[in-house]
């Protein structure tokens, strides 16, 4: 639940509303679809996950759970349905905004958002923060804050060594957590209570405290690849159809297929419309990033992020100044 703790204000600001309520309601599970998936007309229960789901008389959206920390529902899903009925939605990218202009970093997951952006921002005070995963798009070609924590693995740990200066104990889980998880050690509810786990979530205000923006302007953006040359950095032009392309499989990949069943299911019973999203997330796509100027970033296998970010700064500098 974290997430909702640490992003729903920012949602709230664009018309995102949202109930989360501490308890499953009473469900007649009339029907089925999916295994543990039930609708009894008004409400959907997830007898597996833990969670149910229903519209109040408004039309908003009302997230039943057993446990904030111990119950897992496809907020995120819902999230990107609500704000493609408000004309926005997410990128798979983190972001910064400097002079109002916003810069973006799509990627795969495990290229280096994080590393970038942290090291950006350590670099130029100057530079506000958007995110480290997720920014939100509208079709007017706004960007918008979305600050989940940090998703902290152990090779992050160098970026983050302020923040495990003043919270060892944190630095202690993270390094218990990756011994565990190299000798496959099943994960444990131990782990879980004492949080041991890695990634470790660190909320963003308590790494860049007064550091996050309010939005930008989509300006620019910096699509980041990853390739086995140990050398070769490279910042060229790409044309506007890759960066479409990548935005639209990267969200199929990182948010709708780990959440598939509940898509369906949520679709199915008449919560969203999976279809009529994903076309409606490509027309705020083409949109948003219309007129934007977009590069692709060639990164080696071995990357020294606060040298990239340098360059990246400096290309920054030639090009928007």
């Amino acid at each position: 639940m974290y997430i909702f703790e640490e992003v729903y204000p920012f949602l709230e600001n664009l018309g995102i509303k949202i109930k989360i309520l501490y308890k499953l309601p009473p469900v007649k599970p009339a029907n089925e679809i999916l295994e543990h998936y039930y609708f009894d007309g008004k409400v959907m229960l997830s007898t597996a996950k833990k969670y149910a789901i229903e519209k109040d008389s408004e039309g908003n959206i009302v997230v039943y759970i057993l446990h904030p920390r111990r119950t897992n529902p496809p907020l995120e899903l819902i999230f990107w349905d609500q704000l493609l009925k408000q004309n926005a939605t997410f990128i798979h990218a983190s972001g910064i905004v400097r002079k109002g202009d916003a810069i973006i970093f799509p990627a795969w997951p495990e290229t280096g958002k994080t590393s970038l952006i942290v090291a950006l921002l350590k670099l130029d005070k100057s530079l506000m923060m958007l995110s480290d995963d997720y920014v939100i798009l509208s079709a007017s070609g706004d960007a918008y804050p979305y600050p989940r924590p940090f998703a902290v693995y152990s090779y992050h740990t160098s970026l983050f060594l302020d923040y495990f200066k003043k919270r060892p104990l944190d630095l202690f889980r993270l390094k218990m957590a990756h011994i565990l998880k190299k000798f496959n050690i099943p994960y444990s509810r131990l782990q879980k209570t004492l949080n041991i786990t890695e990634p470790l979530w660190i909320p963003w205000s308590q790494v860049f405290p007064d550091r996050l923006a309010s939005k930008g302007k989509l300006k620019r953006v910096y699509l980041l690849t990853k390739t086995l040359l140990s050398s070769g950095f490279k910042i060229t032009p790409v044309n506007l159809e890759v960066i479409i392309k990548h935005a639209y499989l990267c969200i199929i990949y990182d948010l709708l297929a780990p959440l598939m069943q509940d898509a369906i299911a949520l679709t199915s019973f008449g919560f969203m419309n999976v279809f009529n999203d994903l076309q409606k997330h490509l027309e705020i796509l083409r949109k948003s990033l219309k007129g934007c100027e977009l590069y692709n970033v060639i990164l080696p296998r071995n990357t020294n992020f606060n040298k990239i970010a340098v360059k990246i700064l400096s290309h920054m500098a030639d090009k928007m100044e």
